[in-house]
């Protein structure tokens, strides 16, 4: 997962001595104008918890005070999970988190999802957003 994070970011593009796996190869699987076309809202989807919410193609896409934040989510079964980018600050996170307590109960980690991601988008996004922006961009 965070090979593929890495791969949204554009950390390749920024540092191809990433990750020693690097290859040009991976253009010929998505291109960065490919994904940049994914990462277009589709579908208005309103205000949410996070913001102003839309679709794009395979992707959720947030704005927050004039910032584009790019996700997904997903469960299945005793599992939650979910990831975001802010492609401009080469920041991203993911997370993941057992739904099943220990008693056999939810411990309502859906909202432990909200609260987390509301926090990393208002708290700890902006701070990498305010770093790229004193070292003049990417």
């Amino acid at each position: 997962m965070a090979r593929y994070l890495a791969f949204l970011m554009g950390a390749r593009a920024v540092d191809p001595s990433f990750s020693p796996e690097y290859s040009p190869d991976y253009d010929a699987v998505l291109s960065r104008n490919s994904l940049t076309e994914m990462w277009r809202s589709e579908v208005d989807i309103g205000d949410g918890p996070y913001g102003m919410a839309s679709m794009g193609l395979a992707f959720f896409l947030y704005e927050r005070d004039g910032v584009q934040i790019i996700g997904h989510t997903g469960s299945q079964r005793a599992f939650r999970a979910f990831m975001y980018v802010d492609p401009i600050a080469d920041v991203g996170v993911i997370a993941a988190f057992n739904t099943v307590g220990s008693n056999g109960g939810d411990p309502q980690t859906d909202e432990l999802r909200i609260r987390t991601t509301q926090r990393v988008l208002a708290e700890l996004f902006p701070l990498f957003r305010a770093d790229a922006s004193a070292a003049g961009g990417r």
